[in-house]
């Protein structure tokens, strides 16, 4: 729509069209493919490579710099508007951003690492998180960086101002569109 387009120019934000996004996500995967067949040559069988910590720390760093390019873009102070408008318009934007996007890929390329058993060892040194965590910890540390690290924790912004207050508001939607589904699927 022509409101749709306006906004993506004001805020030169480029919409994808549903096979771009379907594309970049298997280039993604095949990429993290090759990375993880690296640990292999480097005889890490039972560990993560450098080459995948590489990777992980710079796709990390690319998101911090583009949530701040992102939120420069918003220019929250600018426009005149009340704050909380112009946070709901930045979440609007974060949200169909491919910082999204990319936390989340980052996210399930961890989990895919703890059911492959790869964070059985130390992932940043033997201080950080050596002797006494389980591989289960390493992960959830590796989600919490990558899922909110990653947007400089402007996401678990949202989570707490829109993701939590939905689940409670939707919570009789989701639970009467599942009894329909149930009784009548």
């Amino acid at each position: 729509s022509q409101v749709a387009i306006e906004f993506c120019n004001v805020f030169d934000v480029v919409e994808k069209p549903y096979y771009v996004i379907f594309g970049s996500c298997w280039v993604c995967a095949v990429l993290q493919q090759v990375i993880d067949t690296t640990r292999l040559y480097e005889d890490r069988l039972e560990e993560l490579g450098l080459a995948q910590k590489c990777y992980v720390g710079a796709q990390l760093l690319t998101l911090v710099a583009e949530t701040f390019d992102l939120f420069a873009r918003v220019g929250f102070f600018e426009g005149g508007a009340d704050i909380w408008s112009m946070y709901n318009l930045y979440v609007y934007v974060f949200v169909h951003s491919s910082i999204f996007v990319r936390s989340i890929m980052m996210s399930m390329i961890v989990w895919d690492w703890w059911r492959a058993r790869l964070l059985r060892r130390p992932v940043f040194g033997e201080h950080a998180d050596g002797p006494g965590w389980s591989d289960w910890q390493r992960a959830v540390l590796l989600v919490v960086i990558l899922q909110f690290g990653s947007s400089a924790f402007i996401m678990a912004v949202i989570v707490i101002t829109h993701v939590f207050p939905a689940l409670f508001l939707y919570y009789p939607v989701f639970a009467l569109a599942g009894a329909f589904i149930i009784k009548f699927g």
